[in-house]
């Protein structure tokens, strides 16, 4: 039986460094080795998985991953936001914006006349 995994590949990028090394730091201060680094970050996401499948899958990774290829592993868990603070959240922004928009509104009627400027509502 095939596991149907849904999977997303996020392009990664290329990290490079370049080190400099005496060859000698005693005696020929001056002869000087270089080596380049080339990092390649890559982020495959799993979807949906349970605990045991993503064991299995990760230990079937990391037997087959080739040398010089080095892999790190972080588990994310989504989760709902409870409704009583989602709810205290746009009470309290709401509230912080009448009260600028409020102030805004009463700078600008001091403005104009009260003739032109009408209130909404």
């Amino acid at each position: 039986e095939c596991l149907d995994i849904q999977s997303t590949m996020e392009p990664g990028k290329l990290v490079t460094g370049v080190y400099t090394v005496n060859k000698s730091p005693v005696v020929h201060g001056k002869h000087k080795d270089r080596f380049k680094r080339d990092l390649w970050n890559r982020k495959l996401i799993l979807h949906g998985i349970s605990g045991t499948t993503a064991d299995v899958y990760l230990s079937y990774v990391q037997r087959n991953i080739p040398a010089g290829v080095t892999m790190a592993i972080t588990e994310e868990r989504l989760t709902e936001i409870p409704l009583e603070f989602v709810k205290s959240f746009y009470s309290e922004t709401n509230d912080q914006v009448k009260q600028e928009v409020g102030n805004e509104f009463d700078s600008l009627r001091s403005l104009v006349n009260d003739d032109v400027f009408e209130e909404p509502g």
